[in-house]
C-alpha cells in the first residue's frame, strides 16, 4: 500500500530503554505501485523490493527516534550523520539510542542502525532549549515563487514529498540537476519542531549527491556518488506543511572526494537549517 504520510513511513516500535526497531521495506512501493501512481518514477530495473536505504529516511527517523528520549521542551540543534555501510532495506533495523549527555540547556543523543552486529549508520544529535530572540540570518537565492514552478516525479520509492525543480517538471533526477527546488509534505507533518527537523532532513538529502556528481562533470552509469557525512543545524522552527527552498552548492572536489554546503529557507525566506555534505565518487568496474 503506497504511504503518503511522513508520519508512517518514519513509524517505529520501542523494545525497550534506548532500543526500537524499524522496517523500511515494508513501506516502500512495490512495481506495480511505481508504475501506476503518477507522482514516482518507475525505475523498471528495481523489483517490488526497494534496493538500498537513503539518507533522507536514516537522518529523519533518527531525528524522531532520539527526540522521542528527550523532554518535550528541548528542540533538536543539530545532527552529525555518518554512512558506514549500505543498509538492507528487506532486513529490520535494529536502532540503539545512547544517552550522552543531560543537562537543563541541552541533551546529546548519540543514535546507532545496525543489522545485527553490523552497525551501518550513526548520527550524532543535540538538542536545545530554545530562547527566542530576533535573531539574523542569510536571505535565500533568488528563486521563482512556488506557484511559478512545475512538479516534477519523485525519484524516492514513498510519495511523501512532492518537488518542484528550478530546471522544470521534466527534470530526469538520475541525468540533471535538480537542486535547488521547492519541496513540501502534501499529507501534512505533525506540528513539533522535532518532526519539523525530521522533515528538513528528508529533503536535505533529496539527491544531493548525485547533483554534485553532475556538476563535477561526471556521469552515470561511469560514476556513482556516495554520501560519506552530512551534517545539519537547526536554526529556527519553520512549518514543513509550507514549500521549503533547498539550495546546496559545490564546495570543493579533491581525490575525488567532494564537500557541498546548502540552506533550507520557508516559501516567506526564513532560515531553517544549514547543511554540510562529503562524499565521494566511485568508478563503476562495468562501465
Amino acid at each position: 500500500m503506497l504511504l503518503d504520510r511522513l508520519t508512517d513511513v518514519l513509524a517505529f516500535d520501542q523494545v525497550d530503554d534506548g532500543r526500537f526497531i524499524a522496517r523500511f521495506g515494508e513501506k516502500t512501493a512495490n512495481r506495480a505501485e511505481r508504475a501506476s501512481d503518477d507522482r514516482l518514477y518507475d525505475f523498471p530495473e528495481i523489483g517490488d523490493d526497494w534496493i538500498l536505504l537513503f539518507g533522507s529516511y536514516s537522518m529523519a527517523l533518527a531525528l524522531v527516534v532520539s527526540g522521542r528520549t528527550v523532554s518535550d521542551e528541548l528542540v533538536p540543534m543539530s545532527a552529525r550523520s555518518l554512512f558506514l555501510r549500505t543498509g538492507i532495506p528487506t532486513e529490520a533495523i535494529e536502532i540503539h539510542v545512547e544517552r550522552d549527555n543531560d543537562s537543563r540547556r541541552l541533551a546529546r543523543r548519540k543514535v546507532r542502525f545496525s543489522h545485527g552486529s553490523r552497525v551501518f549508520f550513526s548520527s550524532d544529535l543535540c538538542f536545545q532549549r530554545p530562547d527566542p530572540d530576533d535573531g539574523w540570518y542569510q536571505a535565500p537565492i533568488d528563486m521563482p515563487a512556488p506557484a511559478e514552478t512545475t512538479s516534477a516525479l519523485m525519484y524516492l520509492p514513498v510519495p511523501v514529498m512532492e518537488v518542484r525543480p528550478l530546471a522544470g517538471p521534466d527534470t530526469n533526477a538520475i541525468d540533471d540537476v535538480l537542486i535547488p527546488g521547492w519541496f513540501r509534505f502534501p499529507a501534512g507533518v505533525p506540528e513539533s519542531p522535532t518532526w519539523g527537523a525530521a522533515a528538513q532532513a528528508w529533503v536535505s538529502d533529496y539527491m544531493v549527491a548525485q547533483a554534485m556528481l553532475l556538476k563535477s562533470g561526471r556521469f552515470s552509469p561511469a560514476w556513482h556518488a556516495r554520501t560519506l557525512e552530512h551534517t545539519m543545524w537547526f536554526h529556527r522552527p519553520i512549518n514543513p506543511a509550507d514549500w521549503l527552498l533547498l539550495n546546496m552548492t559545490p564546495t570543493s572536489l579533491a581525490d575525488h572526494a567532494y564537500l557541498a554546503t546548502g540552506t533550507i529557507h520557508d516559501e516567506h525566506g526564513a532560515l531553517g537549517a544549514t547543511i554540510v555534505q562529503a562524499g565521494i565518487f566511485v568508478r563503476n568496474a562495468t562501465a
